[in-house]
């Protein structure tokens, strides 16, 4: 079984990769290339909209945090720029629904596999 489920993985690697880069991201405005006025949110939770579309902010620690969109820095275009107070706040990008994704029970199952599997060398 263990076998198999690292053919299908390879499978499915070789396929990610195959098919380039552009079909593999899913993020909208990825490069930042559009962006609009400066934001600022303080506190908690989602903060809303950031400089650039599609790209929200969100605070998991009380803090001030900034963007801001810059057309140009360091010789390269669609920059954004974040600044903020407190820890692992930032930039964040949902592509569905909010808590719609899988069962908490299959994440904690996948997880747990994975780190058997990677503790024994498998």
């Amino acid at each position: 079984m263990k076998k198999a489920h690292r053919i299908v993985l390879g499978i499915l690697a070789v396929a990610a990769l195959a098919a380039g880069p552009a079909a593999a991201n899913v993020l909208s405005n990825p490069d930042f290339a559009a962006g609009g006025g400066v934001t600022s949110f303080s506190g908690t939770g989602g903060g809303g909209n950031s400089a650039s579309p599609s790209w929200t902010v969100f605070n998991n620690t009380a803090g001030l945090t900034k963007t801001e969109h810059l057309a140009s820095f360091a010789g390269r275009s669609g920059v954004i720029h974040v600044t903020t107070a407190g820890g692992s706040n930032g930039l964040v990008q949902v592509w569905a629904q909010i808590n719609s994704g899988p069962c908490p029970e299959i994440n904690s199952r996948l997880k747990n596999n994975i780190f058997k599997n990677n503790e024994r060398g498998n």
